[in-house]
C-alpha cells in the first residue's frame, strides 16, 4: 500500500512539472511570434496609436511619434535577426561585447527619450514617463513571480 502511494505521488510530481514547463515554453513562443508576425511599419502604427490614445496627441505629434517608432521598430527587427543568427551559431558574447551592447542600448534609450521629449509637451511627457515607470514596476513584479515559481 505504501509503495502504491509513493508511486502515485512520484507520478503526480513528474506530470505537474512537465505541464508547467510546457506552458512556459508556449508563452515564450507566443510572445516572440507576436513581434515577428508584424512588419516594422505595422508595429510603428500600433505603438503610435496606443500613445495617441494614452496621451491625446495631435495629428502632427502622432505623425512624428510614428516616424520615431518606425525607426525604432526597424532597428529592433534587424537586431532581433542578428541575435537569432548568433543564437543559431551558438555564439557567446565576451565581456567587451556585452558591455558594448548594453552601452548601445542605453544610448538608444536616451536618444529615444530626448526625441520624444521634443515631440510631446511637458504634461504629455510627464504622463508618458509615469506610464513607463508603471510598466517597469509591472515587469519587475512579473519577473519576481516567475523567479518564485521556478524556485518551487
Amino acid at each position: 500500500m505504501k509503495k502504491t502511494i509513493y508511486l502515485m505521488l512520484a507520478l503526480l510530481t513528474v506530470s505537474s512539472i512537465s505541464v508547467a514547463q510546457h506552458r512556459k515554453g508556449q508563452h515564450q513562443e507566443k510572445k516572440a511570434s507576436v513581434f515577428e508576425k508584424f512588419t516594422a511599419e505595422q508595429i510603428a502604427t500600433i505603438n503610435s496609436k496606443r500613445m495617441t490614445l494614452q496621451l491625446d496627441l495631435t495629428d502632427k505629434q502622432q505623425k512624428a511619434v510614428e516616424a520615431l517608432e518606425l525607426k525604432e521598430a526597424q532597428f529592433k527587427k534587424t537586431k532581433m535577426a542578428s541575435r537569432k543568427q548568433e543564437k543559431s551559431d551558438n555564439k557567446t558574447l565576451s565581456d567587451e561585447e556585452r558591455f558594448n551592447r548594453i552601452n548601445e542600448r542605453l544610448d538608444r534609450q536616451i536618444s529615444y527619450k530626448n526625441n520624444l521629449k521634443d515631440i510631446l509637451d511637458d504634461d504629455q511627457f510627464a504622463q508618458w514617463k509615469e506610464e513607463m515607470e508603471r510598466r517597469k514596476m509591472r515587469r519587475g513584479k512579473a519577473k519576481m513571480k516567475r523567479e518564485r515559481r521556478s524556485r518551487k
